[in-house]
C-alpha cells in the first residue's frame, strides 16, 4: 500500500466520509478493530488523528478509515439491529436517571437544613462542619 502525505490522506479521507452520518459502518476507525459503526462525525476523528495522534502514525490511520460499502451479511444486520435497540434503550434510562439524579439534587439541598438538624440529633458526635467529617 503506497501511503501519501498527511495531507493527501485526510483529503482523501474526507472525501470517502463526505455522505455518511453517525451509526455507518467504517473499517479501522481505531487501529485494532476492523470495523465499527461511528459514533461521532468522521471529521471528529480525522481531526483526532491530525492532532492527537504520533506524527509518523498518522498518514497510515487516515489511509486505512474509510466507510464500509459493502453489503454485510444478514446475520450481522441482525445483531446490528438488536445492538442499535439496546443502545436506544440503554441511552432512554440514562437520561432518566440523570433526571432522577437532578430530582434527587434538588430534594437535597431544599431539605439540607431538616437533614442537618436530624444529623445533629442522630449523630451527636459526628464532626461533620457542613462540607466533610475532617
Amino acid at each position: 500500500m503506497k501511503v501519501g502525505t498527511i495531507e493527501e490522506e485526510a483529503t482523501l479521507c474526507r472525501a470517502a466520509f463526505k455522505d455518511s452520518k453517525i451509526g455507518d459502518l467504517a473499517w479501522c476507525v481505531h487501529h485494532q478493530t476492523l470495523y465499527e459503526p461511528l459514533t461521532e462525525p468522521a471529521e471528529s476523528r480525522i481531526q483526532y488523528i491530525l492532532t492527537g495522534k504520533l506524527e509518523k502514525e498518522r498518514a497510515h490511520r487516515l489511509r486505512e478509515m474509510r466507510p464500509v460499502k459493502g453489503k454485510l451479511p444478514a446475520k450481522l444486520d441482525a445483531a446490528r439491529a438488536k445492538l442499535d435497540a439496546a443502545r436506544a434503550k440503554l441511552d432512554a434510562a440514562r437520561a432518566e436517571l440523570d433526571a432522577a439524579r437532578a430530582e434527587w439534587d434538588a430534594a437535597g439541598d431544599k431539605y439540607k437544613p431538616v437533614l442537618e438538624a436530624l444529623h445533629v440529633v442522630e449523630c451527636p458526635d459526628s464532626t461533620w462542619n457542613g462540607t466533610s467529617i475532617f
